[in-house]
């Protein structure tokens, strides 16, 4: 007997969240989380999401659980997809950290940390 999995709940439409920041009168755009799929795991929800950080935040870029669609982050698995960075979630600050592999070093603001997908479970 075959057993089929199958996702909980209608397929949701993708959208993206843009945080934007004004410097001088000019507003610029730091990043935008993009949802590419929800689901739910038990008694978990699970999103994967595409963030792109074009203007990191010196000390981490915030990411919080209601921009990846949850009411609470219980984990965050971040692989990169663009630049050679380490990326790392800090749950006690809800922000998303990028290291520079080479040296370890923290990437400094406003860089262009580039695009991360990561897959965010929670409730």
């Amino acid at each position: 007997m075959r057993s089929r999995l199958r996702c909980a709940g209608p397929r949701l439409p993708t959208f993206f969240h843009a945080d934007r920041i004004r410097i001088g009168g000019e507003t610029l755009l730091t990043k935008t989380v993009t949802i590419i799929r929800r689901s739910v795991f038990g008694n978990m929800r699970v999103t994967i999401a595409h963030v792109d950080v074009t203007s990191y935040t010196a000390s981490g870029e915030p990411l919080t659980a209601a921009e990846l669609g949850l009411r609470s982050v219980e984990d965050v698995i971040p692989k990169t997809a663009e630049k050679s960075y380490i990326w790392w979630y800090d749950y006690a600050g809800a922000k998303l950290r990028a290291f520079v592999s080479s040296t370890g070093v923290e990437v400094a603001g406003a860089v262009d940390a580039g695009e991360v997908r990561l897959i965010a479970i929670g409730k």
